[in-house]
This record gives C-alpha cells, structure tokens and sequence, in this order.
C-alpha cells in the first residue's frame, strides 16, 4: 500500500520536472514542490507506525534529491547550451537509481516486523540510508556553491 504512493509520487515529479525543462519552468517546479510536500507529509505520517525513523530518512533523502534536481535546472536556464543536457541526464540517473533502489530495499523494510531479521540486517540498511542522504546534501551544497559563485 505505501510501495504504491512512492511509485506514485516518483512518476508524477518525474513527468513534471521532464516537463519542466522545456517549457513553464516555474509553474510546474512550484506544483511539483507542493505535490512532493503533500505526498511525503502523507507517507510519513501513514508509515510512522511501522518505522519511523525509515519514513524520516527517505523524507529528508526525497527532500534533497528534488532540490538537487531544481538547481541542476537553474543551472541548465544559465548556461542553456552545455548544462541542459547534463541536467537532463542526472534527472533521468537519479530517478532511475532511486525507483530501482527502493524497488529491491523497501519491501524488506515494511516487511520487517513480520519476519526475523538480524538487527544487524537493520542497522546496516540505516546505515547505508544515512551515509547516502548524506552524499546528497553535500551534492546540493555543492550545487548551491556552484550557482552562487559562477
């Protein structure tokens, strides 16, 4: 059932941010802003009972990577020519890396507290979310030194 609204929101902010790096750039980064703050609120507060602190690490981590995408196309409007396609191209390897990431882990994390893993199991999938929330906010302050400096 939460599977279902992660895809949903993936596919939806994938189709606006495809749609705007050709044409309305504001008004859909603004509806896809306020889409992605509803859907994450909903998810979060649908699967705190089960894991709460999962449900805040892919907040955070969904939080990051749509900012990422929002500068990668500030950057493209700038220098339209070269950063255009690069942007293009980070926007489809994130999504595509991000789908098929939580594809393979989030059936194991939601299924959890029905089967007997490790607690090893666990605090290593914490683990790898934290280190990889934390690659992205360092991407987008990089991003954000970038655009402020060049």
């Amino acid at each position: 059932f939460v599977l279902y609204y992660y895809f949903k929101l993936f596919y939806i902010l994938y189709l606006l941010l495809l749609l705007s790096l050709f044409k309305y750039f504001l008004f859909f980064i603004i509806l896809s802003l306020l889409l992605f703050i509803y859907l994450s609120i909903h998810l979060l507060f649908v699967s705190f009972y089960i894991f709460s602190q999962i449900s805040l690490l892919l907040f955070s981590f969904l939080f990051y990577l749509f900012i990422i995408i929002i500068l990668l196309n500030q950057l493209a409007l700038r220098y339209y020519y070269y950063y255009y396609y690069i942007s293009f191209i980070f926007i489809y390897l994130f999504f595509f890396l991000y789908i098929h990431l939580f594809y393979f882990i989030l059936p194991f994390i939601y299924l959890y507290p029905f089967y007997n893993f490790k607690n090893l199991d666990f605090i290593i999938l914490l683990l790898f979310f934290s280190i990889f929330t934390s690659l992205l906010l360092l991407l987008l302050l990089l991003l954000l030194l970038l655009l402020l400096f060049v």
